[in-house]
């Protein structure tokens, strides 16, 4: 009801109503679950560390691709959950090996360089789509690899933590997508 009334009052074209429709849609959802997940955040102290995940789940996810759910609960909650595992991966008292945790890094960041853009039913994209968002998730991933060095070399190992947590979920997040995908095929 909300968003019919929404789209109503700016659209005036008939014909881009369900363009409207979704993208109002789509923004609700965001800002909804962007917001409980900086509320949890600082409810367990971590509101600048949920902020930090929050960024990088955001932009490379959105880019990167991956799992979709039809439903908005179901994507909510996830989405919510995995920041949630993020921040207390960073809290937790496990010792990093700085050399080791570098490389995984590196390794997952090439991985989701070369697998992105995964295409799911919900987001079809044409060859230069993929190519532009392609090259939008290199540009994101060389910021991250920077802020990594720079992790590293303060030696601030929650944030290295948290960058490990964020990008394996966003990897996961991909290969299931991907295993739906040729699993269906598969199945038709």
């Amino acid at each position: 009801m909300l968003i019919k009334k929404i789209v109503n009052c700016i659209c005036t074209d008939v014909e881009e109503y369900e363009i409207y429709e979704y993208g109002v849609k789509t923004s609700l959802e965001l800002i909804c679950s962007t917001i409980t997940s900086l509320i949890i955040s600082a409810l367990i102290g971590q509101l600048i560390e949920g902020i930090f995940v929050i960024c990088i789940f955001m932009t490379i996810r959105s880019c990167a691709g991956g799992l979709h759910f039809h439903s908005f609960l179901v994507c909510y909650l996830v989405s919510n959950i995995n920041i949630l595992l993020c921040l207390i991966y960073g809290l937790s008292d496990q010792q990093l090996n700085s050399l080791g945790a570098f490389f995984y890094i590196m390794i997952i960041a090439i991985i989701i360089v070369i697998f992105a853009p995964v295409e799911s039913e919900l987001n079809p994209l044409d060859i230069t789509q993929a190519k532009a968002i392609n090259r939008k998730i290199k540009r994101y991933i060389a910021v991250l690899m920077i802020l990594t060095i720079i992790f590293f070399l303060n030696g601030n190992e929650q944030y290295i933590k948290l960058i490990i947590a964020t990008l394996s979920i966003i990897v996961l997040s991909m290969f299931i997508e991907i295993v739906m995908k040729n699993v269906c095929k598969v199945g038709r």
